[in-house]
């Protein structure tokens, strides 16, 4: 049974993953994460997950994260991920943002589009692009997942097979 802890769990993306993951035969949801309801049940907040789960949530904190699961799903804003995942692998655990801190290996690119600055170039380097159509080998070993959003991969994978048959430049 593999431990799993959603941080950001109040949100829609962090609502939803709870909603699939709860229902997973080979998942225990240990940690939840909402730094707005703290103590409340993730049942209280979203009444339909009521029977599924009930799961208090709480504020992130690395060494009680640690503790309680081995992999993480990051469901939080631009620039939230990269503050507390290095923690999360230098204690020997596994993340998936959700988000965009590592999708783009470019920091200016990352500057120009979430406004913000990039996470550390460490972590970027060592995130794994979500695709596994592209990257199932990268994946299975992957301590770091850097989830593309739904526009992204639309086109990627649209894109994809006439790169390979060199059908159109990049």
């Amino acid at each position: 049974m593999l431990r799993v802890g959603v941080i950001g769990a109040r949100g829609y993306t962090g609502a939803e993953l709870v909603r699939l993951l709860c229902k997973h035969p080979d998942v225990e949801l240990t940690y939840l994460t909402s730094e707005s309801q703290q103590g409340i049940s993730i049942s209280a907040i979203y009444p339909s997950l009521r029977g599924h789960i009930d799961l208090a949530c709480e504020a992130f904190d690395v060494e009680t994260a640690c503790a309680k699961a081995d992999l993480f799903f990051y469901a939080l804003p631009a620039g939230e991920a990269m503050k507390s995942a290095g923690a999360l692998l230098a204690a020997g655990k596994r993340a998936i943002d959700l988000g965009a801190d590592f999708r783009l290996k470019d920091p200016e690119r990352y500057r120009q589009w979430y406004k913000g600055e990039p996470a550390p170039a460490e972590l970027v380097s060592a995130a794994v692009y979500g695709l596994p159509e592209l990257y199932r080998g990268q994946l299975r070993e992957a301590r770091l997942v850097a989830n593309p959003g739904c526009y992204p991969t639309s086109a990627i994978l649209g894109f994809a097979p006439l790169l390979a048959k060199g059908w159109i430049d990049p």
